[in-house]
């Protein structure tokens, strides 16, 4: 399959839940190698669409009562139709429709540009008509007020954020619909997220990853402090800020534990039986029961994140295995990676704190994130997240002025001068037109004499 011959989006859907037969998933795979649409598509489709694969049952028999109350879990996922906007795939009208949305105004804000799309909608920069202040506006589609389920999601997002007043929490500013359309205005973060981050500058070192893990941490505390679990911890949901703080965003999929006495709520969790979260940094207790977690969820989360911020793979990461399933079962019954085999600089103690946050049991965990800022603070004194920031941006503004240079077109003479400088190519250079001038110049002093000497005798 050449990169101009795409599969289509049912083709990718069953790509993701592992329904291909081998030949063909090998084609895809090869496809997406040489494909960033494709390889966009599919990292969308993993993060939003159940997972359905079964597999056999693992060789330990500790491990089969996990994988029989997973598989449990996924047929129940299989049986039950969804209408939710995060299970089908957007097509290019799709798209096209949410971006018809800009220049459009929500109360008194005006949208400027995307930021991004999930599967709850789409965030946008905007700002304040009046104030001209910029902020984040995320949009649910016009057609998600007919999926409950996704508006009710939004709406305890709105609760979750509407608790939480933390300098490494995004902050809510107000929400509300405009024609149909609900929305929630944010403030604006200006910084990468963590993936994008460490896909250009990885690995981070020990001080700078142990800060930002330590910062998050502090967020989780927060939140865990008013009942909430976050449930989808992951680098794509921090942003650094160019002053070095960390912000926690998404809290679309959060549980919070006072919604057990609100009838709608209670309906969502016990009506669905959708898997919340992110294979590559989802606890394996969440796999089993969305909703039957605890903070221990996304302590084990952030522990993958900090691998991740360390290695520049998450724990279980396989590259010719993308399969959300099959990674669920590695989180769920392999074992617990050594850090130290991938970077030998981690300390011993950093890489004991790395597999308890990893460990399959929540018991096994530190039990409050506040005790994971406590263990982090002996490997952040060298940190300088501010400073990092400011260099990673330099570095991306001077590749894009190098790649954005137009190149100059040489001709004959000059397409053997190197485009940078090379001293010793220089120096040769330079000896070899110094000769050239002084055998010259004795050519032409030969020359003189001779005709001088016919001059003087026919004089």
């Amino acid at each position: 399959m050449d990169k101009t011959n795409c599969p289509d989006g049912s083709v990718l859907r069953d790509y993701v839940q592992g329904q291909l037969p081998e030949r063909e998933r090998q084609s895809i795979e090869s496809h997406l190698e040489i494909c960033d649409s494709c390889e966009a598509k599919v990292a969308r489709l993993e993060e939003s669409i159940p997972f359905g694969l079964p597999l056999p049952p693992p060789d330990d028999p500790s491990a089969k009562d996990t994988y029989a109350d997973l598989v449990t879990n996924l047929k129940s996922i299989r049986q039950t139709p969804s209408h939710s906007h995060g299970d089908h795939f957007p097509n290019s009208e799709e798209f096209a429709a949410e971006d018809s949305l800009l220049g459009t105004k929500f109360g008194a804000y005006r949208l400027i540009s995307l930021i991004g799309r999930g599967g709850m909608g789409a965030v946008y920069k905007a700002e304040h008509i009046s104030r001209k202040r910029p902020v984040a506006v995320k949009v649910l589609p016009p057609e998600s007020l007919k999926d409950d389920l996704l508006v009710r999601r939004f709406c305890r997002e709105i609760r979750a954020v509407s608790k939480l007043d933390h300098p490494h929490i995004v902050r809510a500013i107000e929400a509300g619909s405009a024609d149909g359309v609900h929305f929630l205005v944010m403030e604006l973060i200006d910084g990468p997220n963590l993936a994008e981050l460490v896909a250009r500058h990885h690995p981070l070192t020990i001080p700078n990853a142990c800060e930002i893990a330590h910062q998050a941490a502090a967020a989780l505390q927060a939140a865990h402090k008013v009942g909430l679990v976050h449930r989808d911890i992951k680098p794509t949901n921090l942003i650094l800020e160019s002053t070095g703080t960390v912000k926690l965003l998404d809290l679309g999929l959060a549980l919070l534990h006072e919604d057990q006495d609100d009838s709608l709520s209670l309906r969502d969790q016990t009506g669905t039986s959708q898997i919340m979260g992110t294979a590559d940094y989802m606890a394996p207790e969440q796999a089993i029961d969305t909703h039957n977690v605890d903070v221990r969820a996304d302590i084990y989360s952030l522990g993958c994140t900090l691998f991740f911020l360390l290695t520049g793979k998450p724990p279980y990461y396989q590259e010719r295995d993308r399969n959300p399933l099959r990674t669920l079962m590695r989180h769920a019954n392999d074992p617990i990676p050594d850090i130290r085999r991938m970077r030998s600089d981690i300390p011993a103690s950093l890489a004991t704190l790395l597999s308890q946050m990893l460990a399959k049991q929540p018991d096994g965990r530190p039990a409050t994130p506040v005790e994971i800022c406590r263990r982090l603070d002996r490997f952040v004194g060298k940190s300088n997240l501010s400073r990092f920031i400011f260099e990673t941006q330099r570095q991306d503004e001077l590749s894009h002025v190098d790649s954005a240079r137009p190149t100059r077109i040489a001709n004959t003479a000059e397409s053997t001068v190197p485009h940078r400088s090379d001293p010793s190519r220089s120096n040769a250079v330079g000896i070899l037109q110094q000769r050239s001038f002084l055998v010259g110049s004795a050519v032409l002093f030969l020359a003189l004499l001779v005709i001088l000497a016919v001059l003087i005798k026919f004089w």
